[in-house]
């Protein structure tokens, strides 16, 4: 079978995307003909990280509209490959565009099979099924459902993974068991994607691990993935001398886990294996505050080529992180962020502020916490106010946290609307005033400049 993967505007173009990347080796593993495409690379958008501006359907169909003829030779370029299915990757803010191309090949040729998935599709499956161009929606994860879809079809067998319309009939098998053993998985095919057209540039995105062992209130990794599978030290050492071999100028890589700490006994392993291989490439990504990260653990870190760690802080509050359901406490938070500093790893911290169970004095936790790690810290990436994302567990149990729902806004008796925002006023103002950046959309020129000595004409 001819398969065609797309990701479709607007997404912010930080990095090659390392979904369909996946899901294109698995099914040319399979036998399969793919391209793919990711179309973020091809258009210039100022406001390309603004996800709510561009969830919004009025703006995207005025952008739409106003870039119709692009649109249109998208779809021809997607046609001249004649593919037998086209799947496109859906996150909130390209769902509209998703949707409008989708139509476009089914009025040139209804009998192209058009599958939704990505992490969109994962919570929206059943309403997403229901437009008249799509035929399959996979939720969770992809590989293996992919492939099931692409062969079996046309069969009247159901599929595990996904939803199918077939006849005018909805069908499904439920759920399908997540990969056991990644390992076993081929490598992410990057050949479709140009490095330098990412915001990191000749930077290539990478996977430790998938899920994640910590159950966030928040937090919707647990909506994706069910649990923690992670990869072995070994299989992770072989993809990157692989990646250095097939681009001579990689400069980095961007780890795509909510935290490289998952498996430490399993990070450090690979820190040795990188550490006496000599590989000199720099490694950036997010870790978990455990117990774990030793001072020894962090100089071997450093030294394997991780210049800097950030860490989802989400609050000074020991009440609120547990209220959060983050397993630890300020105390240690303190001490992993400063012996970091001390390993000589720049120090990126998130906030989340104005949680419902926010009272005055978590609030001002907070700010006393920053005030203690000040000297520690590079980059706050994110104080941003508190909000309730679809299908996490604030979304589903909000009465246990007293939330009060106005249309797609909430407040509760603790925390107003008006309060929370007066709150992000002064946690930025705050940490402004320390000379930290602390606004999310100055990410873009931060990375940037972070990442100038590694891009090249």
């Amino acid at each position: 079978m001819r398969v065609f993967l797309v990701v479709p505007p607007i997404l912010f173009a930080r990095q090659a995307p390392i979904a369909i990347a996946y899901l294109a080796a698995y099914l040319k593993h399979k036998g399969h003909e793919v391209q793919a495409r990711d179309l973020n690379t091809e258009i210039s958008v100022s406001n390309d990280s603004d996800g709510e501006f561009w969830s919004d359907h009025v703006n995207s169909r005025d952008f739409f509209i106003k870039n119709k003829n692009l649109f249109e030779a998208w779809v021809e370029d997607i046609l001249n490959f004649s593919p037998d299915v086209v799947g496109f990757s859906l996150w909130q803010s390209n769902e509209y565009f998703a949707i409008e191309m989708a139509k476009m090949i089914k009025k040139k040729n209804r009998d192209i099979l058009i599958i939704f998935g990505g992490f969109w599709c994962t919570m929206n499956s059943r309403r997403l099924i229901l437009n008249d161009a799509v035929d399959v929606v996979v939720y969770g994860e992809g590989e293996l459902t992919l492939a099931d879809v692409v062969e079996n079809y046309d069969n009247t067998k159901l599929i595990q993974g996904c939803l199918i319309k077939h006849n005018g009939e909805i069908k499904t098998a439920g759920p399908r068991m997540e990969i056991e053993h990644l390992d076993k998985l081929p490598f992410p095919d990057l050949s479709f994607f140009s490095l330098d057209k990412y915001l990191f540039k000749y930077s290539a995105p990478i996977s430790f691990s998938r899920g994640c062992d910590w159950r966030c209130s928040f937090c919707v990794t647990s909506c994706q993935w069910k649990r923690l599978r992670v990869r072995n030290a070994e299989n992770i050492y072989d993809e990157i001398m692989s990646r250095l071999e097939e681009f001579p100028k990689l400069r980095g890589f961007q780890i795509c886990d909510p935290g490289v700490t998952s498996d430490i006994d399993n990070l450090s392993n690979l820190c040795d294996l990188i550490i006496s291989g000599n590989i000199k490439v720099d490694f950036h990504g997010y870790a978990q505050i455990k117990p774990g990260m030793t001072t020894g653990l962090l100089k071997k870190l450093k030294e394997a080529g991780f210049p800097s760690l950030g860490y989802g802080m989400e609050s000074g509050s020991s009440r609120v992180l547990n209220k959060m359901r983050r397993p630890y406490t300020p105390e240690l938070a303190e001490k992993v962020i400063k012996d970091t500093y001390h390993a000589g790893i720049e120090v990126i911290l998130g906030f989340i502020v104005g949680f419902p169970d926010e009272t005055e004095e978590d609030f001002q936790d907070t700010l006393n916490f920053i005030k203690r790690v000040k000297d520690c810290v590079k980059y706050v990436s994110s104080g941003h106010e508190c909000t309730i994302i679809p299908g996490t567990y604030l979304d589903n149990y909000p009465q246990q946290f007293g939330i009060i729902r106005k249309g797609n806004l909430w407040e509760t008796n603790e925390v107003s609307m008006e309060k929370r925002r007066e709150r992000v006023n002064i946690f930025n103002d705050l940490v402004r005033g320390m000379g930290i950046l602390s606004n999310p959309h100055e990410d873009r020129k931060f990375y940037s400049n972070k990442f100038k000595e590694m891009r090249m004409d």
